[in-house]
């Protein structure tokens, strides 16, 4: 083996994807937009139907965290304004 070519041990090599392929794949999604907009559309329903209480339980979840995060804000601004 050639030592050039051999990767480290400790490297992770994440994608073999080129940039000529990246520029590829954005040139076909602009040119063909509406296929790239449909197939979505039908993953994002299929997706949906499939795991519907999952996405729910985690969209509340995510909207309470983020009630509280805009309380927390809130009083946190309250206290500041007080103590000048």
């Amino acid at each position: 083996m050639n030592p050039e070519t051999t990767p480290e041990p400790n490297v992770i090599v994440k994608s073999s994807y080129t940039e000529a392929q990246k520029r590829a794949n954005q040139k076909w999604r602009a040119k063909n937009i509406e296929k790239t907009r449909e197939y979505a559309r039908k993953y994002a329903k299929k997706n949906y139907e499939k795991n519907k209480e999952i996405l729910r339980e985690k969209a509340r979840l995510n909207y309470h965290k983020k009630k509280q995060r805009l309380i927390d804000e809130k009083a946190q601004e309250l206290k500041m304004t007080n103590q000048t």
